[in-house]
């Protein structure tokens, strides 16, 4: 009898401390996307980054950047794209002529 009295009161306690977190922290319940951040607001604010320069990034981390020194045949496609601002976020632009180079490697 004690120990069903016992395991009762643990089971309790777990579920006080349960309810308890959850009112200290009803933002763990939050099913909400977290907002975009912002990378950009200007082409000015990117930079490409990498050996080849591969990598569209902010222009405050590019110099932190490293990557291994390989060169693929994408990396030639980047000549008909730029590293710019696009919807706030630092990337290449995807251009037709991009797009095309990168098709024509698939063949």
């Amino acid at each position: 009898m004690h120990l069903k009295l016992e395991i009762a009161g643990a089971i309790v306690i777990i579920i006080v401390l349960v309810g308890a977190f959850f009112y200290l922290r009803p933002d763990i319940l939050d099913t909400k996307e977290p907002p975009d951040v912002i990378e950009c607001t200007t082409n000015a604010d990117c930079a490409t980054a990498g050996c080849s320069s591969q990598i569209c990034t902010t222009a405050a981390n590019a110099p932190n950047i490293i990557t291994t020194c390989e060169l693929r045949d994408e990396y030639a496609c980047l000549a008909k794209t730029a590293c710019g601002c696009n919807a706030g976020k630092c990337s290449w632009a995807d251009t037709p002529a991009y797009r095309q180079c990168l098709e024509a490697l698939k063949k």
